[in-house]
């Protein structure tokens, strides 16, 4: 299901936390996520 599919409903209202849990398991397969920035290149102030 993409977010596109979703975008003339009414999702509002109370969720269910195992329902959530087993969707992240499904996509993640249970395992560990994490989420960082990967810079390449620093700030550039202006005037340096």
């Amino acid at each position: 299901m993409c977010s596109s599919d979703l975008a003339g409903e009414d999702l509002s209202g109370p969720i269910d936390p195992a329902a959530e849990q087993a969707r992240i398991d499904a996509l993640t397969g249970g395992g560990e996520v994490v989420i960082r920035r990967e810079s390449n290149s620093r700030i550039k102030l202006p005037g340096l």
